[in-house]
């Protein structure tokens, strides 16, 4: 199965920010407590 490199690069940053986005509200959310 190929998979092209820009739709790597595509999936692979979007998986980045998913994760980013979720570590630092769970970050924010816990620190509030």
């Amino acid at each position: 199965m190929y998979i092209d490199q820009f739709v790597a690069g595509v999936i692979s940053t979007i998986l980045v920010e998913l994760v980013l986005i979720v570590g630092y509200a769970m970050y924010v959310s816990t620190k509030k407590k």
